[in-house]
């Protein structure tokens, strides 16, 4: 029973330490820790033990400049034992003979438990103890010279690898000397880590003829040889074809695969009898295509592995990977017989594709459509700048005690949603995504005078439809691919899939922060970098690729919950049926429309993709467009981009009135839409168009920052020989801003005097007789000027605005001369 470890340290994490020391002790601690001062590590059931040696030196690590960040007290130099007993969440005992305080975990109970979390391999147990006993003296004296041997190495290691004083024990693996477990990485830090061997064993591989050759020679000579793409792919093709199968599978995998997996992942592509599964991975060991590695160093759940031994783990070195450039296997669609791009036929199935950066303009419209809205209520999701803190709401099952997440608290409202549909008839899941992105990219906050008004920045057309917008469009992308969430968990439900949890007796998840949308970003992240192997341009069958998604990793979705016991989280049907993703029927239940999704949702709008759905709207095929090859492989810019924003749009200028215009919003009309930007009022949106008003007021501001009109009488000259129909309507558009032009500066206001001026006296008679100036005037100065009452001023510019005036204000200590 030792080897069970407490629920208590498999449940432990690093926040949890802070909680318990504070901040101060849990980061000296983890320094503690980080330099190896953790020796003699124990644990008898859920007590951990040990050592915190201190050396002198060790009082600082840091330069001057942190220590002026930090002012860290200085530690005392020393040995200190110390035990912690953890009993629940936020309950422990502890004891150290440094003295401190009870109250809190001291530092160094911080660093045996940081310790614990990144070692647990290396804390004995009773029964390590008592089988070390057990052994001959002649093996321990053995161990024990061997240990001091290397103890008096230099110490050229770095603070995260162990003294192989520390690697004995219980949890030591037995491995074969060619079963050298190494870092994950490339060739260049691989080959100095395995022995003369296998290197001479890889040399054979590569028709390299070690003869007298020393270590540092074979590494340079192989070095060279991987170096070369023609070379490796020699060396692969020289396999059989199920070795060839087995290590594109694994090259497709991604990271490094832990070993219970990859048995698993050849038998699902029936690559082999059992038997000879342990012979395949011996070939590409030697053919120097294969390394082991140990997984507990990599990204993995902290605490997952409850039982506290060493994981093994596979990984295929980076010069492989970019020299065989494995593709995802394709099952061609083809498009039956009449079936072209925008059918809207109820009985075939509709082609859709989505116009490059397309996205963009849909941002931008629905920026500008949520510009100036109310919120009241609904403002709550604003409030969540780091998703990892919104609440979940739902609701708990009484016969097990699971939590049945419905909701977090940072999704917008479904009312706010319907109303958005009202003006811009677009699907929910689209509108959800879209506010993520805007909210994401700091696109969209509450307005300065008023919190319950949302506002977006002025410069947010220009970031989306001018030149920057690729940049932007990358930028966005990233973003999207990285963001933590669970939109995608929680749309499984539309499926009907529920997403469900473990409950305290409180009836709230039992989740960690973070959990579930880190998983998910996983997800998202692992899918995505899987279809950047797919062959761009071509219709795959989207069954035969799930079905392939399947056999290559099934728990993609669900990939830590694998180290637990218990689960922390599941899929399950509404029929309250746990689903299984190691069985396909279950998969294709949750998983299966959790990718189709994915395909149909984000990587469609973001026109990665082109997709064929049946009249029901399922997902039948989909092929990768050129944006594909820039997004998610890096590559140059597409040429389509560019011939977008120099497409010749059919209607550049719609005209409502002398004082409304309509702008597409589309890159193609930047150039008006900047001019518009400069000398009109964005007033939102009308359908797909981008609407805007002649005002006095965005005249006077625009003649106050020194604009020159000369550019926006030039664009509207232009339209006219573009589209003669709009002649009459543009001729009335361009004499309304002459009028405003001409009568801007005639009269002037003065805010921190209430004070009127004129041009001459030919206006003032016009303001007597056109305004309530009479009424607002305290004392004339003289015929051009006049004191005027308090919020006169005010009064007398709303007036002269409504009735098409721009008359020019002087802010306080802002005068002009």
């Amino acid at each position: 029973m030792e080897h069970v470890v407490p629920g208590a340290l498999r449940r432990l994490r690093a926040t949890d330490i802070i909680s318990m020391a504070g901040l101060a002790a849990a980061t000296r601690g983890q320094e503690y820790a980080r330099l190896d001062a953790v020796q003699a590590t124990r644990r008898d059931d859920g007590r951990l033990s040990g050592i915190v040696e201190i050396a002198a030196s060790s009082a600082s690590e840091s330069g001057p400049e942190e220590e002026d960040a930090f002012s860290f007290p200085e530690p005392d130099a020393g040995s200190h034992y110390v035990t912690v007993e953890l009993q629940g969440a936020m309950q422990w005992q502890s004891s150290c003979t440094c003295e401190a305080p009870s109250t809190a975990l001291c530092e160094h109970a911080a660093a045996l438990l940081y310790e614990w979390l990144a070692h647990p391999g290396l804390f004995r147990t009773l029964a390590a103890q008592a089988a070390m006993g057990n052994r001959p003296q002649k093996e321990r004296l053995q161990d024990l010279v061997n240990d001091a041997a290397a103890a008096q190495l230099p110490t050229s290691k770095t603070p995260r690898e162990k003294p192989s004083s520390r690697t004995g024990g219980a949890f030591r693996p037995i491995l074969p000397p060619q079963h050298t477990l190494v870092q994950v990485g490339g060739m260049r830090d691989i080959l100095p880590q395995l022995g003369i061997s296998e290197l001479r064993s890889i040399a054979r591989a590569y028709a390299i003829t070690a003869g007298n050759m020393n270590k540092p020679q074979l590494i340079a000579v192989l070095l060279e040889q991987v170096a070369r793409p023609e070379t490796v792919k020699k060396v692969a093709a020289s396999l059989e074809k199920p070795l060839r199968q087995f290590l594109a599978a694994i090259t497709l995998y991604g990271s490094a695969i832990p070993d219970e997996e990859l048995r698993a992942l050849y038998d699902r592509f029936s690559l082999g009898q059992p038997a000879h599964y342990q012979q395949a991975l011996v070939s590409l060991q030697s053919e120097g295509l294969l390394f082991r590695t140990s997984l507990n160093s990599v990204s993995l759940a902290r605490g997952a592995l409850g039982s506290g031994q060493l994981e093994i783990g596979w990984f295929v070195p980076l010069e492989v990977r970019a020299a065989l450039k494995v593709t995802v296997p394709m099952t061609p669609y083809t498009l039956p017989a009449g079936v072209q791009e925008g059918s809207e036929r109820d009985d075939q199935p509709r082609v859709r594709s989505m116009e490059p950066l397309r996205l963009l303009s849909e941002l931008l419209l629905l920026a500008r459509l949520l510009d100036g809205t109310g919120l009241d209520e609904e403002s709550a999701w604003l409030d969540f700048s780091d998703t990892l803190l919104a609440e979940f709401t739902g609701t708990t099952r009484a016969s097990d005690g699971s939590f049945l997440l419905q909701s977090t608290s940072d999704q917008p409202p479904e009312s706010l949603i319907a109303r958005l549909r009202e003006r811009l008839p677009r699907s929910r899941a689209f509108l959800r995504f879209a506010l993520r992105l805007l909210r994401g990219g700091n696109m969209l906050r509450r307005a300065d005078g008023d919190r319950n008004r949302l506002h977006i920045a002025d410069s947010l057309a220009e970031k989306l439809l001018g030149e920057a917008q690729v940049q932007e469009a990358q930028e966005l992308f990233m973003l999207w691919l990285k963001h933590s969430s669970i939109d995608e968990l929680l749309g499984l439900r539309e499926d009907g899939v529920d997403l469900r949890c473990r409950a305290n007796a409180l009836h709230q998840p039992v989740l960690r922060m973070g959990e579930l949308e880190i998983e998910n970003s996983e997800a998202r992240q692992l899918l995505v970098s899987l279809l950047a192997q797919v062959t761009p341009g071509q219709w795959m069958h989207f069954g035969a690729f799930a079905r392939f998604v399947y056999r290559l990793n099934p728990l993609f979705l669900q990939r830590r919950q694998r180290y637990f016991a218990s689960p922390h989280w599941w899929l399950e049907r509404q029929d309250d049926k746990p689903l299984k993703p190691s069985q396909f029927k279950d998969w294709q239940r949750a998983e299966y429309h959790y990718l189709a999704a994915l395909i149909q949702g984000p990587l469609y709008w973001w026109g990665i993709c082109d997709i064929v759905s049946a009249p029901d709207g399922a997902l039948l095929a989909f092929r990768l467009t050129p944006l594909a090859s820039w997004l998610l492989q890096g590559n140059g810019v597409p040429g389509e981009l560019e011939r977008g924003r120099r497409r010749r749009l059919t209607r550049l200028l719609v005209v409502v009135d002398a004082q409304e215009v309509l702008v597409p919003a589309h890159p193609a009309a930047w150039n008006l839409i900047k001019v518009l930007e400069r000398f009109a009022q964005a007033m939102g949106i009308q359908r797909s168009y981008l609407r805007y008003r002649f005002t006095p007021q965005a005249l006077s501001k625009a003649l106050r920052a020194g604009e020159d009109t000369n550019a926006l009488f030039k664009i509207l000259h232009l339209l006219v020989q573009r589209q003669p129909e709009l002649a009459d309507a543009l001729a009335q558009v361009t004499a309304r801003l002459e009028r405003l032009q001409k009568s801007y500066g005639q009269v002037r206001f003065y805010t921190h005097v209430p004070l009127l001026e004129v041009a001459d006296q030919v206006v003032m008679r016009e303001l007597e007789a056109t305004t309530s100036l009479h009424e607002v005037v305290a004392r004339p100065l003289s015929e051009t000027m006049a004191l005027l009452h308090e919020g006169g001023a005010t009064r007398l510019s709303d007036e002269l605005k409504r009735r098409g005036s721009a008359p020019l204000v002087h802010e306080k200590d802002n005068y002009e001369a």
